[in-house]
């Protein structure tokens, strides 16, 4: 059971409030080969700013809880915005970027595709 301790401060410069953080988090074992531990995505307007909080790690695509026991990170945000710059943008949102879900594969077609080939 690891209870890694890292005490170390990151500065990221936040342009819309409404973004998210995403972060990964990884593990490196002593070939230098890295796994990757879990994912979370929080919301920076759900963030309560200069107050530690846990967070569940999730698996790679952000769906379901990452492998082991109770994985899960603490973390402490100090979060400063504009507040004219994060209204304007709450009235005024930046054109939001939509995931196509990719079609799944079909072999029948593929095939009916080669044979009109031949």
């Amino acid at each position: 059971h690891l209870s890694p301790v890292w005490c170390k401060p990151f500065l990221l410069p936040v342009t819309d409030i409404h973004s998210a953080v995403y972060i990964s988090v990884f593990d490196q074992d002593k070939n230098h080969k890295t796994e990757l531990l879990g994912k979370i995505c929080i919301p920076l307007l759900n963030i309560e700013s200069s107050k530690p909080k846990w967070f569940a790690l999730k698996e790679k695509k952000l769906r379901g809880r990452a492998k082991g026991t109770c994985p899960r990170i603490e973390l402490e945000f100090i979060l400063k915005w504009n507040s004219l710059k994060a209204a304007f943008l709450t009235i005024n949102p930046r054109e939001e970027v939509y995931l196509r879900k990719s079609e799944k594969f079909k072999r029948r077609l593929l095939n009916n595709n080669v044979a009109r080939i031949k």
